[in-house]
C-alpha cells in the first residue's frame, strides 16, 4: 500500500502519542488539530477523514465512536509494526 503524506502525519501522530503511553483513542478533531499545527497550510478536514478512513480500511488504524458518536482512531498491531520504521526515521532523520 502506498502511504500519503496525510496518511503519513496521521500514522506518525498516533505513533508517538502511544509512544507517550496514551492508550485510548484519539478524537478525530484533536488528531486533525496536530496535524494542522505542524502545517503551514491547514488540511482540510475532509481529506483528513477520507485518509483515515482508508488507513482504516487497510488494518492500519481502528475507528471507534466516542460519546456523541465522535469518531476518534487508534493504531492497529499492524498499524504499530508498519509505523515502527517510519517512526525511527522521523524522530532521527541522520540515521537513516
Amino acid at each position: 500500500m502506498r502511504i500519503s503524506k496525510t496518511q503519513k502525519d496521521v500514522l506518525l501522530v498516533l505513533y508517538h502519542i502511544l509512544s507517550k503511553g496514551v492508550l485510548r483513542p484519539i478524537p478525530s478533531a484533536d488528531l486533525l488539530a496536530m496535524i494542522n499545527s505542524s502545517r503551514d497550510k491547514a488540511l482540510a478536514a475532509s481529506n483528513f477523514r477520507v485518509s483515515c478512513h482508508t488507513l482504516a480500511d487497510n488494518g492500519l488504524i481502528q475507528l471507534t465512536r466516542g460519546s456523541g458518536l465522535q469518531l476518534q482512531w487508534q493504531l492497529t498491531q499492524e498499524g504499530i509494526k508498519m509505523t515502527t520504521p517510519l517512526y525511527a526515521a522521523w524522530i532521527n532523520p541522520l540515521k537513516t
